[in-house]
């Protein structure tokens, strides 16, 4: 992703500055999106990921479950 905003907002939230929601709602995205962001921002990184976050499997068998769905 190109926007600087959204970026710095990334870097803001691993370091454990404000909350996802918070996040999101300013750059007037969805949490899920936001989430997405961050989750690829840490991956790019190399940063494990923080208590509460879901496991790289897990989001993915979530991801499949819900397509089936639909």
């Amino acid at each position: 992703n190109h926007n600087p905003e959204l970026q710095w907002a990334c870097i803001c939230y691993l370091a454990g500055n404000g909350t996802c929601e918070a996040h999101a709602e300013r750059l007037g995205i969805s949490k899920q999106d936001f989430h997405y962001h961050v989750a690829n921002a840490q991956q790019l990184l190399g940063i494990t990921r923080r208590a509460g976050q879901r496991s790289v499997r897990a989001r993915q068998s979530y991801r499949m479950m819900n397509r089936r769905r639909s």
